[in-house]
């Protein structure tokens, strides 16, 4: 255990949201994460999930264990021991999991493993929270105001337009 933060250095909640930041490629520091949250026993739980997500810039959504085959994947579940458990991929009916555990350094460890549809589910306490990133606008565009489609159209073709409008009254004209 690191003599520097050892609460922090056993927690899986947070390894699980540290690594989904790694996935994502969010520059996130642990102590960003948890600043400010009141830790159970020095740790996150999954009561304090969503809160510590949202510090770390995910947005976490909740979709029902039983449609595990529609979520949007990573997505992160309780498992029956409170532990939290990242479904990452499915593929061919096979649900990829990474689930951290305590190593001999006192750290978080991933441990990845495959599990069908129906194990998973059984694994599984509650339903799931679907992750991903915070999308945030680019500061450097003052509004983002959507582009007229077929205007250049109309504008590039406005004289031919307007002249076989004038010949189309003429005739209507003469016509009487």
């Amino acid at each position: 255990m690191s003599s520097k933060n050892p609460p922090l250095d056993h927690d899986l909640w947070l390894a699980s949201i540290l690594w989904l930041c790694q996935h994502y490629s969010i520059r996130c520091h642990r102590l960003k994460v948890t600043s400010g949250l009141p830790l159970v026993e020095g740790k996150l739980d999954d009561s304090l999930f969503e809160r510590a997500a949202n510090q770390a810039q995910l947005d976490v959504g909740l979709h029902p264990k039983n449609k595990l085959t529609t979520a949007s994947l990573p997505a992160v579940g309780i498992t029956h021991a409170g532990t939290p458990i990242i479904i990452n991929e499915f593929t061919d009916g096979v649900f990829k999991t990474i689930q951290f555990q305590i190593n001999d350094e006192h750290t978080p460890a991933p441990i990845v493993s495959q599990q069908s549809t129906d194990d998973l589910t059984h694994k599984l306490n509650g339903d799931i929270w679907q992750v991903s990133p915070t999308q945030v606008a680019d500061p450097r565009v003052d509004e983002i105001k959507p582009k007229p489609k077929n205007i250049g159209c109309v504008l590039r073709y406005l004289k031919l337009n307007l002249g076989i409008a004038i010949c189309c009254l003429h005739l209507y004209l003469l016509t009487y």
